[in-house]
Order: C-alpha cells, then structure tokens, then sequence
C-alpha cells in the first residue's frame, strides 16, 4: 500500500510507458478516472484531536442521526448534538485540518 501522499492526483506527474501491458492498462484507468475523482486534501494531514476523539464524536453524530431517522428525536436534538461535539473536540478539529492545510499549501 502507498502512501497516500505519493499517490495523489498531480498536475505535474508524467506517465511513463511500459514494457508491461497491465502496468499501461492501470496508467489508462486511472487517467480515466481522474475527471471522477473526489480526493480528501486532509488526507495526508494530521490532527491530534481527531486521532484521539473521533471514533467518540462519530458515535456521537452516528446516534443522533439514527434516532432521528426512527422518528425518536426531532431535528432540534440532531442539531443539538452536533453542537455539542463541536464543543467536544469537532472544532478542534476542524481547526487543526485547517493549520495543517494551509502550512502544506503555501
């Protein structure tokens, strides 16, 4: 497996040909496959809170979610969950995501 850093899409990497015809097949595809492409720029990031806080904030929205779907919360208690793992460490996040991007990209 790659690092995700190294297999990102560029606008700048070369596509050589090769003397294995899989290898020029997988080149074509993933050619192909770039005008589909969603990448996650925050990907190759890191957030301290978020390895340590997310699975709990995901549960979290998870919960409130379901419970909204079966019609056991009102969109007000969605809502009201969401601000609470802001306060739990979502924004943290966000802000951390945000640091780490801006410090790569400039």
């Amino acid at each position: 497996m790659q690092p995700y850093s190294s297999s990102r899409l560029a606008e700048n990497a070369f596509t050589y040909k090769s003397s294995d015809p899989y290898v020029n097949l997988a080149n074509e595809m993933m050619e192909e496959s770039s005008q589909y492409a969603i990448t996650n720029p925050v990907q190759s990031l890191n957030s301290e809170t978020f390895n340590s806080q997310w699975a709990t904030i995901e549960q979290t929205i998870q919960d409130a979610y379901n419970n909204f779907m079966m019609g056991q919360a009102s969109m007000a208690d969605y809502e009201s969950a969401i601000e609470t793992v802001r306060s739990q460490g979502l924004d943290d996040i966000i802000s951390e995501y945000t640091e780490a991007y801006e410090k790569f990209n400039a």
